[in-house]
């Protein structure tokens, strides 16, 4: 050991937590005092900041190996690379495959100066200050420490990054042995992929957009509940088999229709071989099995936004509409059609619409029901028309699903409301045409 002094030759950072003899600790992070430094063993010999003292016995002092600091001229340049430092001094990384290249300089045509084995625990002492392209992969430039002293840096798409307090090796087992793709996969609410094309259009259905649609999976009952409109079944699974890095198998899944696999009520069905689940790009999922001799494979999506949300939104967009329509008048009259009573809840009441029964209006005294704003303009008719009103007629004797409806094109002007007859919508909810009666109705503003 060398020192021209008691003072420190330098400053250093510990780079990583060490344990010398004695007991003595240093942590990541932490401000050292260099007081001498051994060529020969490649080593210092140091001591916290704040502890050096005159009189001070080198050979009391604890040795570092040179690889465990960082080594400064001046203390204020220690304390900043410490400041720096201190958001690392508890992350951590591995290999995630056999033989990941450390790197000379942060660049994929660098030298190779190590190989990291599968699950090799690295510290992490730097990373790069944007994300860079190499290949098809964009990540980060890490600057890496391993346990041997190699330093180098190492490209971030193979090296998962992680934080500890702890034994970093236990942590590395830990999460190897998680699995997070499926962890999320388990942890979500899967809604059918039409879900996700009717939020991108602006254009959502809410008698198909309903809470109870979609794939359900219940971790904590080793069950995945499919519900779809014309499909209700429970996968009760003994074991959730990953095969490759996307495809997990249901192994010993019994499968049953309707009612509660667990409690008994519900009748067992032959779905074939063992269903799977496939991890698709794009937040999508399929599940694939087998119903009487032919595959299914229905595709799910993660909406991203709960879908209360995007119903209480779309319900919200239709109330404005009708909003307008009411600061317009509540009570509208024509003389050849009867007059609609508007209610504040998008309730109507039709009196005097003999002539419109009962090809367009159902038989009755008074028909009533609800307006709806379900569908929407095509580009064609933007120009002409301000939207679609649907008018829902109720009957004390039929179900919700089955009661009528009567579409029309609106239009405002100052003193009233034009309804032409729509044509029938497409799937997408849109309406192209008028129908082919063209039936024009018009309405004035009753302020009575």
């Amino acid at each position: 050991m060398t020192s021209c002094s008691p003072q420190p030759v330098a400053y250093a950072v510990a780079l990583v937590d060490t344990v010398v003899g004695g007991g003595e600790a240093f942590t990541a992070a932490e401000q050292l005092a260099v007081m001498a430094e051994s060529e020969i063993a490649n080593a210092y010999r140091v001591v916290s900041v704040g502890r050096v003292r005159e009189g001070t016995d080198l050979r009391q002092l604890p040795t570092l190996q040179r690889w465990r600091v960082r080594v400064f001229a001046t203390a204020d340049e220690a304390a900043t690379f410490a400041a720096g430092y201190l958001a690392l001094a508890a992350t951590y990384g591995y290999a995630d495959r056999n033989g990941l290249p450390v790197r000379d300089a942060p660049s994929s045509t660098a030298t190779i100066v190590y190989r990291l084995r599968e699950a090799e625990v690295t510290k992490i002492i730097g990373r790069g200050a944007e994300q860079e392209a190499v290949g098809e992969y964009q990540n980060y430039w890490y600057e890496i420490l391993t346990r041997s002293g190699t330093s180098g840096f190492t490209f971030g798409e193979f090296l998962p990054v992680f934080e500890s307090t702890g034994d970093p090796e236990a942590d590395v087992a830990r999460l190897r042995n998680a699995d997070p793709l499926l962890e999320r996969v388990l942890a979500t609410t899967w809604r059918p992929e039409y879900f996700r094309d009717m939020v991108a259009s602006g254009r959502l259905d809410l008698r198909r957009m309903r809470s109870d649609i979609g794939l359900f999976p219940r971790p904590a009952q080793k069950t995945i509940e499919l519900r779809l409109d014309d499909v209700d079944l429970n996968f009760r699974y003994e074991d959730l088999e990953r095969r490759g890095e996307r495809l997990y198998i249901l192994r010993g899944a019994t499968v049953t229709t309707g009612g509660d696999p667990l409690a008994g009520r519900s009748a067992a069905r032959d779905v074939g071989a063992d269903p799977r689940l496939t991890v698709l790009s794009g937040a999508r999922l399929s599940l694939s099995y087998t119903t009487d001799g032919r595959l299914v494979t229905p595709v799910f999506v993660d909406l991203a936004l709960p879908l209360s949300e995007l119903v209480t939104a779309e319900r919200a967009r239709r109330d404005l509409l009708y909003a307008d329509l009411l600061r317009r008048a509540a009570r509208l009259s024509s003389n050849a059609y009867g007059t609609i009573q508007l209610g504040g809840d998008r309730t109507f009441q039709w009196s005097g619409g003999h002539a419109l029964q009962p090809t367009l209006l159902p038989p009755g005294a008074a028909p009533l029901g609800q307006v709806d704003y379900r569908y929407h303009l095509a580009a064609s008719l933007r120009d002409q028309f301000d939207g679609v009103l649907t008018f829902t007629f109720s009957h004390p004797d039929r179900a919700a699903s089955s009661a009528r409806e009567l579409n029309a094109l609106y239009a405002y002007d100052p003193a009233g409301l034009r309804l032409v007859v729509a044509g029938a919508p497409a799937e997408d909810l849109t309406i192209a045409s008028a129908s082919r009666s063209a039936l024009v109705i018009y309405f004035a503003f009753d302020p009575s």
